[in-house]
C-alpha cells in the first residue's frame, strides 16, 4: 500500500470519528440564505463531517422524491463555523431540479466520480479540514447520501493494471426531521418523518386506546382523531364530603364543615313579598324564613331599567346580549358591561360551529382548501381546552394556529383566483389571521 493511501484511510477514519464530538458550528448557527431565483431555503439535512483537505474530497448526492421541481444547494462551513461558499451567487447551488432528478455536489474534482456542481471555497475558509455542511432545499422532499472520496484514484481494470481501486467511505447524513421534533401532542396520530425528512401525522384507526392526560375521563380511545373517554365516577357515597375530580390529580373528597350524618329535621316555610318603586328603579324580593334552626334560604332578582337602555336582569346577560359571541355580556347597576372573552374562549367564538356562513360569504361555495382547514383548526381549538395538561394544550394551540394561517393563505389565493369575492375574502381572512393570532398567544409560554 502507498504512503498516499495510508494517508488517505488515515484521514477518512479521524473524519468519521470526529463526527460524533458534539458542538456548535456555523451548521446551526448560521441565518439561512435565499436561491438565486429569490426562493426561501429549508434545511433538509445536515452533514457532521465535510471534507477538502489533502487528497480528500466530500462528494453529496440528492434525489428530489417529490411531484414538483426543487432547488438544491449544498452549504459547507470550516471547523470555526465560517460558511465557505455562496449559494445565492450560484455557488454549490442547482436549481429547479426536476422531480425524480439525482444531482451530485462535491468540495472538489475527483478521476473517479462524476460532479455536477463543484464547489468553491471562499475567502477566508480555504481548506475544509474538519468542516461541516448542510443540504438546502425549497422543499422538504430531498433524501441525500455522502462519500469521502480519494480524488487521484480511478477504477481499473485489475487484468491490466496493479492500481488499487480508490477509497469510498459513507459519511453520516443527519436529516433535519426527528420523530421527537414532529411530535405534535395529538395521542390519536402516529408521528415520524418519510423519506424525504419530512414530518409525518398519520391517524390511528378508530378504537385504538389512547391517553389523554385527564385523570377525569377512563376508558379512552380514538374516535375520528380524538381521544374520548367515560367520565370517571367520585360518588364516594358520603354525603359529608363535595365529589370534585381534580383533571391533573384525579378525584377530590372534600369535607363539609359541620355535617352530621345522624340528624335530621323536618322544615316548614312562608313567604313574604314586598314590591318598592322609583322613577327608575323597580325591585321584587322575596324572603324565604325557614322554621328550623338548621338552614335559612333567601332568594332576590333585582331589575334595572335604565335611561334610554332595554331593560336587564342584575348578574345575567338578559337584556345585555350585543350579539357579539366574543364578549361576555352582564348586566350590572351601571348598566351593561361588555368583556372580551378570554383564553380559549376567545378563539373558539371566532370559529363558531356554524362554520364560514358569515354575511359576506352568503351564497357564495367555499373551497374545501379552506373548510377542511378551518374545520380542523376548531378542533384542535377544542382539544386544547378540554385538555388538563399545560404543555399539551399549547402544543394543540400552536399547530391550531398554524393551520388557521394556512387557511388564510387560502383564503387570499381563492380571491386571487376568483374563486371568493373581495368582500367575502377580506372578512374571512381577517377572522382567520384574528383566531391564529390569539391561538399563537396561548401557544406562547408567559
Amino acid at each position: 500500500m502507498t504512503l498516499r493511501r495510508v494517508f488517505c484511510l488515515a484521514m477518512t477514519a479521524c473524519l468519521v470519528a470526529g463526527a460524533a464530538v458534539p458542538g456548535r458550528a456555523g451548521v446551526g448557527d448560521t441565518p439561512l440564505p435565499t436561491f438565486a431565483d429569490g426562493k426561501p431555503v429549508q434545511v433538509a439535512a445536515v452533514l457532521p463531517a465535510v471534507v477538502k483537505d489533502n487528497e480528500l474530497r466530500t462528494y453529496v448526492v440528492c434525489t428530489n422524491l417529490g411531484a414538483t421541481p426543487v432547488d438544491l444547494g449544498l452549504e459547507v462551513f470550516d471547523q470555526s463555523g465560517v460558511r465557505g461558499n455562496t449559494i445565492a451567487a450560484g455557488n454549490g447551488a442547482l436549481l429547479n431540479v426536476a422531480a425524480g432528478g439525482t444531482v451530485t455536489f462535491s468540495t472538489g474534482a475527483t478521476v473517479v466520480l462524476h460532479e455536477e456542481q463543484v464547489i468553491t471555497l471562499e475567502p477566508p475558509v480555504t481548506v475544509l479540514g474538519q468542516g461541516s455542511g448542510r443540504v438546502l432545499t425549497t422543499d422538504l422532499q430531498v433524501a441525500c447520501t455522502a462519500y469521502a472520496v480519494d480524488r487521484f484514484h480511478q477504477v481499473l481494470d485489475p487484468r491490466r493494471s496493479a492500481e488499487r481501486p480508490p477509497t469510498l467511505t459513507v459519511l453520516p447524513v443527519r436529516s433535519a426531521c426527528t420523530p421527537a421534533a414532529c411530535a405534535d401532542g395529538d395521542p390519536c396520530t402516529l408521528d415520524a418523518c418519510d423519506h424525504a425528512g419530512v414530518c409525518m401525522h398519520t391517524i390511528v384507526p378508530d378504537g385504538t386506546p389512547c391517553n389523554d392526560g385527564n385523570a377525569c375521563t377512563t376508558g379512552e380511545s380514538c374516535v375520528a382523531d380524538q381521544c374520548l373517554g367515560s367520565a370517571v365516577s367520585c360518588d364516594d357515597g358520603d354525603p359529608c364530603t363535595t365529589d370534585t375530580c381534580d383533571p391533573a390529580s384525579g378525584c377530590l373528597h372534600t369535607p363539609v364543615p359541620g355535617c352530621s350524618t345522624i340528624a335530621t329535621s323536618t322544615t316548614t316555610s312562608s313567604s313574604i313579598t314586598t314590591t318598592t318603586s322609583t322613577l327608575s328603579t323597580t325591585t321584587t324580593s322575596t324572603m324565604v324564613d325557614v322554621a328550623t334552626t338548621s338552614t335559612t334560604a333567601e332568594t332576590s332578582t333585582t331589575t334595572t331599567t335604565l335611561a334610554g337602555e332595554a331593560t336587564c336582569v342584575l348578574g345575567t346577560s338578559s337584556g345585555c346580549e350585543d350579539g357579539d359571541p366574543c364578549t361576555l355580556d352582564t348586566c350590572t347597576a351601571d348598566g351593561c358591561v361588555h368583556e372580551p372573552t378570554t383564553g380559549f374562549a376567545a378563539v373558539a367564538c371566532l370559529l363558531p360551529e356554524a362554520g364560514l356562513e358569515i354575511a359576506p360569504c352568503a351564497g357564495e361555495r367555499m373551497p374545501r382548501s379552506i373548510s377542511v382547514r378551518y374545520a380542523q383548526g376548531r378542533r384542535l381549538v377544542g382539544r386544547a381546552a378540554q385538555s388538563g395538561r399545560i404543555e399539551q394544550s399549547r402544543q394543540l394551540m400552536g399547530k391550531a394556529a398554524r393551520v388557521l394561517q394556512g387557511a388564510a393563505r387560502q383564503v387570499a389565493t381563492a380571491s386571487t383566483h376568483g374563486r371568493l369575492s373581495p368582500a367575502c375574502a377580506d372578512v374571512l381572512g381577517a377572522t382567520l389571521e384574528k383566531a391564529a393570532g390569539v391561538a399563537l398567544q396561548l401557544a406562547t409560554p408567559p
